[in-house]
């Protein structure tokens, strides 16, 4: 059977069974992936004439048929369950999340989550109306019964099969079937057995759980604040996207890439002030055994990253991008050819991989769990990368307690506008003016002096930010 667009369809059953609401589980469509130009197949679907069956304009993966009608998942011409808010012309993601006591995500949680993924570029989603974003539209349900630990994946699934959809949802099968087609599942649980590991996803698939027993007091109970929350939520589900702590790999902690996905950017304490957001581009392969010192990290303007220095046994470094970096730490910067593990940083990322390949998430992300591996069974095997364990808190600090400061980069001319904390490396001179804001802190160290004219020049610290003079530092 064809498309009028030329696509081959290989059907696997017989033909009433065209119309039955799993065709993508069962259906090899070699038009792109899918059919994603709407092109009309025979027959022509019974329940919705107008609507190719196979249509997805959008190719988030969910129906047209499903997205303005909803899914008659029984075939039965009555709707089983409609998707509120779809739109055909723009991706959406469906998300249902149950949550232990004392473990509720709160509504600004959920609303930066949200808001992250309505900010995704449109020149990666591709959405047919023109419109950036993807749609994440998350159900907060119901509490589930607190347990210290729970075992992964068998506790999981036992909540799972008895608290998926909600409570009126669960008293027809058949809407919790057509729900399984359309909705990612996430719990918010305190800890896993023997591991406070801050979560765990399969990758790709449609479950997860945010665990943040080990992390915060907050409230009486140790659940994490709302800033680990909605980092680990992202991040949990960016593993079911088919994102890997490297991007398509899972070399972790490369300096050029900058998505929540890598353990350098998950939590703020490394780099203060990093987007809660996946990659927007694919930055240049750093290749550890020939690296370009004169480059440095060639990445998003205005953003910095963490250069490992473990191997030589001093600190991790937290550089911006697009500056000349010392690799190697041999007193020699601005070599052409140098040697590092740049990201050895932790016994978390201790330096797998050797050329380091940047990685653009947005337009990687993948929006098909039903093709996944348990998910017929829903339950065992679940699809996970080699190494499971996320880091814990303890594993979280230690790390940002290796990166030694900014060193603070000062121009050559004009204003010197410092937006981010750093430390002065070096005795320097300030060409111009002196700005400080955003929140940021200008450090001096012990012995070593900002020289400033102040006959012609000013120093601006907006509100929030500061110079923290320590005692043998001095401005003059």
């Amino acid at each position: 059977m064809t498309n009028d667009a030329g696509g081959i369809i290989d059907n696997k059953f017989k033909t009433p069974e065209i119309e039955f609401g799993n065709i993508y589980l069962f259906m090899n469509i070699t038009n792109n992936g899918i059919v994603n130009d709407c092109g009309i197949i025979n027959p022509p679907h019974k329940v919705y004439p107008t609507k190719p069956v196979l249509c997805d304009m959008d190719q988030d993966y969910l129906l047209d048929s499903w997205e303005t009608n909803g899914i008659d998942f029984n075939h039965d011409k009555t709707i089983d369950l409609t998707l509120a808010g779809a739109n055909e012309m723009h991706k959406d993601l469906y998300l249902e999340i149950d949550y232990m006591t004392s473990h509720q995500p709160s509504n600004a949680v959920i609303t930066k989550v949200v808001d992250a993924f309505a900010n995704a570029p449109q020149a990666l989603v591709n959405n047919p109306d023109g419109l950036k974003g993807i749609n994440l539209h998350v159900e907060i349900d119901e509490e589930v019964p607190h347990q210290n630990e729970l075992a992964m994946w068998a506790g999981f699934d036992l909540i799972k099969k008895d608290k998926f959809g909600t409570s009126a949802e669960r008293l027809d099968p058949v809407k919790i079937d057509a729900k399984k087609f359309s909705h990612r599942y996430n719990i918010f649980i305190h800890n896993m057995t023997g591991t406070g590991s801050s979560g765990r996803g399969e990758l790709p698939g449609n479950d997860f759980v945010v665990s943040l027993g080990g992390f915060d007091e907050v409230g009486g109970h140790k659940t994490g604040t709302d800033k680990h929350k909605e980092a680990t939520l992202m991040h949990e589900m960016g593993h079911t996207l088919d994102l890997h702590h490297g991007g398509q790999d899972d070399f972790n902690c490369k300096p050029n890439y900058f998505s929540i996905m890598s353990y350098t950017f998950q939590f703020e304490y490394n780099v203060p002030g990093r987007p809660l957001d996946y990659s927007t581009q694919a930055s240049p392969t750093l290749n550890e055994a020939s690296l370009n010192e004169m480059l440095g990290v060639q990445g998003p303007a205005g953003r910095s990253t963490i250069i490992g220095g473990q191997e030589f046994n001093v600190t991790n470094s937290r550089v911006p991008t697009g500056i000349p970096l010392n690799y190697d730490r041999d007193g020699t910067p601005n070599e052409g050819n140098s040697t590092a593990n740049v990201n050895w940083l932790h016994d978390s990322c201790d330096g797998e991989g050797s050329v380091l390949t940047g990685y653009t998430d947005w337009d990687n992300i993948e929006y098909d769990f039903r093709t996944t591996r348990d998910f017929i069974s829903d339950g065992a095997p679940h699809p996970e990368e080699g190494s499971t364990e996320e880091m814990n808190f303890n594993e979280i600090m230690a790390m940002a307690a290796s990166i030694s400061p900014t060193a603070c980069t000062i121009p050559e001319t004009g204003n010197w506008t410092i937006t981010e904390n750093c430390t002065l490396a070096t005795s320097s001179t300030a060409p111009a003016n002196v700005i400080v804001q955003n929140n940021s802190v200008l450090t001096i160290p012990n012995g070593l002096t900002l020289t400033f004219d102040s006959s012609t020049n000013n120093i601006t610290i907006e509100f929030g930010s500061g110079i923290l003079i320590q005692s043998g530092g001095t401005i003059t």
